[in-house]
């Protein structure tokens, strides 16, 4: 009796069929030496970014346009506008985005400026505002 063989095997002396993703004469997924596997190793962290980071520049830009928005609240265009300052310097200091960095400390010392303005003009008025319109 002879052995048959399988509907889907290759004939002797034919070279199997690469696989889909591999390279002629390369199989993925293997282990083997010389043969790379295009999705990297296991365990390797793919989804990290090569350079630095922009994690501070990003948030001194925010902190920086929420300066400036909420300038014209006394306390909270301060805080917006110190914490956007100290955030966008350090930002600068380890070299990330420096156009957001710059953009959030501007936007920072805006606010915290037309803050500490309001925060005067309130003192300075004993705290209270007319809002009524004569006629």
């Amino acid at each position: 009796m002879t052995n048959p063989q399988p509907p889907y095997s290759q004939q002797p002396g034919q070279q199997p069929a690469p696989q889909y993703g591999a390279a002629p004469g390369e199989q993925p997924y293997s282990s083997q030496p010389g043969v790379q596997n295009p999705y990297g190793a296991p365990g390797q962290n793919a989804g990290q970014p090569n350079g630095p980071g922009k994690g501070l520049a990003i948030t001194a830009l925010v902190l920086g346009i929420l300066a400036f928005f909420n300038g014209w609240l006394p306390v909270v265009g301060m805080l917006f506008g110190a914490a956007a300052i100290i955030i966008g310097i350090i930002a600068l200091k380890k070299r990330q985005n420096k156009v957001m960095s710059l953009i959030g400390i501007i936007g920072g010392a805006i606010g915290f400026i037309f803050s500490l303005i309001w925060l005067i003009m309130l003192i300075a008025g004993g705290g209270s505002y007319d809002f009524s319109w004569s006629v």
